[in-house]
């Protein structure tokens, strides 16, 4: 290759692709920038929620603090089990899911505190569902832990890039405490 014409390749390259590389670069990090921005919105939004609900609580100068809706309350480990099933049950329905299947874990070993219930279950449900159903359980009271979860897609719908919002068989195993009233 001719010295000339290599040197005319590398000026193509410094002077033409890199800055239009770098300009995609940017404008990838710009979006990005408005995605984060508009998160940290939300945070903002429900942190001021959060900070108007504790000034109503304060009391006399000090902060009084209800921790007894975090946990599943019932007189018992299995009407414990079987609220957490309801919750569950509740939570996929309103998210326009179909419950398949639930059932309370047995899990008598001693890594599991006594005063913990598992749940396994199963729905269909779409995408948007999904994540309704998932922002749900996270973020609801009571506190609810997602511990285990697979999503694959009901046979029989159609392929996945032919369908723009398939239907998708959840399983997931959720883990609440409970306590007594």
């Amino acid at each position: 290759m001719n010295p000339a014409r290599a040197y005319g390749f590398a000026a193509v390259i410094v002077f033409l692709a890199l800055p239009l590389a770098l300009i995609a670069l940017t404008g990838a990090n710009l979006m990005q920038y408005q995605a984060n921005a508009d998160v940290s919105a939300r945070e903002d939004a429900l942190l001021a929620q959060l900070d108007a609900r504790l000034a109503r609580l304060d009391v006399a100068g000090r902060t009084v603090t209800d921790m007894s809706s975090i946990y599943v309350k019932a007189a018992a480990a299995p009407l414990a089990a079987a609220d957490l099933q309801q919750l569950l049950s509740s939570a996929a329905t309103d998210a326009g899911g179909k419950v398949i299947e639930t059932q309370v874990v047995d899990r008598t070993d001693e890594t599991t505190p006594a005063d913990e219930i598992v749940v396994r279950l199963a729905l269909d449900v779409n995408n948007a569902g999904l994540l309704t159903f998932l922002q749900h359980v996270e973020t609801g009271l009571p506190l609810m832990f997602v511990e285990a979860l697979s999503v694959r897609q009901v046979p029989g719908t159609g392929d996945a890039g032919a369908e723009t919002d398939p239907t998708l068989r959840v399983d997931c195993t959720v883990r609440a405490a409970w306590k007594a009233p």
